[in-house]
Formats: structure tokens, sequence, C-alpha cells
């Protein structure tokens, strides 16, 4: 059976006149339509800009989305895990640290469902400098700040 996927711009005597819907498919053989639900199961992944902060600081990781119930996990080695035990609670949009250590370095995604229904996630980076001293031949200390970051690679399956 060949299907037409047509328009939601429609004349008043089709399906639900002039109301919105998702799609519609009319059967090209008999010329009737038939009113179905468009689901999706698409993933939507967006990568939010990764925030770095001294250990001892508080940070704040924000999802970017309004009045959405959220859910926050913390990737490490391709496995979500539960989220550090210094995180002092969890909004509708964001993870708060009161003290970051630099055990909660690594990626934090932020899982909702958006206003068409279909899931969504948001992935940032935490990145702590960790401190280096290191010593010349002269007994002067020399100080570096170095920025450890590891390499990510997410997988959408």
């Amino acid at each position: 059976m060949l299907l037409d996927l047509l328009s939601v711009n429609r004349s008043g005597n089709e399906p639900n006149g002039f109301t919105t819907e998702n799609c519609v498919i009319g059967h090209t053989r008999t010329e009737q339509w038939i009113d179905i639900a468009c689901n999706s199961e698409n993933r939507q992944f967006c990568q939010l800009k990764d925030v770095i902060v001294n250990e001892g600081e508080s940070v704040q990781l924000t999802c970017g989305v309004n009045n959405m119930q959220t859910s926050w996990t913390r990737c490490v080695n391709n496995t979500s895990v539960i989220l550090s035990e210094y995180a002092n609670g969890v909004s509708l949009t964001n993870l708060v640290f009161d003290h970051v250590k630099w055990s909660d370095q690594g990626n934090y995604e932020c899982s909702f469902t958006n206003i068409d229904g279909l899931p969504e996630t948001k992935f940032t980076g935490l990145f702590i400098p960790a401190e280096i001293v290191t010593f010349d031949h002269l007994g002067i200390i020399h100080v570096f700040i170095q920025l450890i970051r590891s390499l990510t690679v997410f997988n959408y399956d």
C-alpha cells in the first residue's frame, strides 16, 4: 500500500479541520484520510559550556531549561553513576556543589522530557585545575596551574 506524507496545511473537509496535528497520512488508493500519532524515538543531545572552577569553591551546573523536572547523573568510564556525595542538592535545573573537590571533576548529564514529550540530554564537563609545585636548581619554587582534562567520548546508543 502506498502512503504519502502530507503537510499539516489542509482544507476544512479533511481530518480535524484546521486544528494542529503532528502528521497526517493519506492512503493513495482509497483517497481517505487517517490520523496517526507521530512519535519519535530520537533523543536530542546537547553540549553545554564546560565549567572550570578551583578546588574548594562553590559551583552550580545549570541544565539550561526552565520549569522542567530534570535528572542529573555523572558519567564515569561510559557508565552513569550516582552524583557526587559533595553535592548539596538538585533543583529543577541546577546541580549545586558547596565545596568542589578534585574528585568531582568529570562529565555530567542533565536529562529531561522536552515540551514535545521527547527525551533530551545535555552534557557539561566540570574541570578542576590541579596545582603542581616544582623546584629549580636555585631552590626557587615554581607553581604551575595545569588544567587536567580527560578525553570524553559520548556513546549515543
